[in-house]
């Protein structure tokens, strides 16, 4: 790996760059986030709108930015959950990413569609995927 760059500069600042960016997406330079995050995928909509109507069955909206793609809940327990719209294209998921993270997210579940070419998995079937072929 020739190209690999091991110094300690730092190339993004998430930190810095949230504030303005959030700013941008929500009016307001800071939302809650909560250190459980649902990260789903837009699926044209399907996949962060499930996401969002099955947590309105069990806790109770905080923030609800849903047509911009963010969703704070509070569980009866007091715990947090933040449901988040992954964008597309992936470098732009990769820096909301960060910029969860610096916010305090710190276990991530993404949700995303996927075709099968097994006729033993069924439509609608949840996977966890072990590898990716592209």
């Amino acid at each position: 790996m020739d190209w690999f760059d091991p110094s300690d500069d730092v190339v993004l600042r998430p930190e810095v760059e949230r504030a303005r960016f959030w700013t941008r997406r929500y009016s307001t330079g800071s939302i809650p986030v909560a250190p459980q995050v649902l990260y789903a995928n837009n699926g044209h909509g399907r996949l962060f709108d499930t996401a969002c109507l099955a947590c309105d069955a069990l806790a109770v909206p905080v923030r609800d930015h849903r047509s911009q793609g963010y969703y704070h809940y509070q569980t009866p327990s007091a715990r947090f959950v933040t449901v988040y719209r992954a964008p597309e294209p992936a470098p732009y998921a990769a820096a909301d990413l960060e910029f969860l993270i610096s916010a305090g997210a710190r276990q991530i579940l993404y949700l995303n569609g996927a075709g099968s070419l097994s006729a033993d998995v069924p439509v609608g079937a949840v996977l966890l995927p072990g590898e990716l072929i592209r």
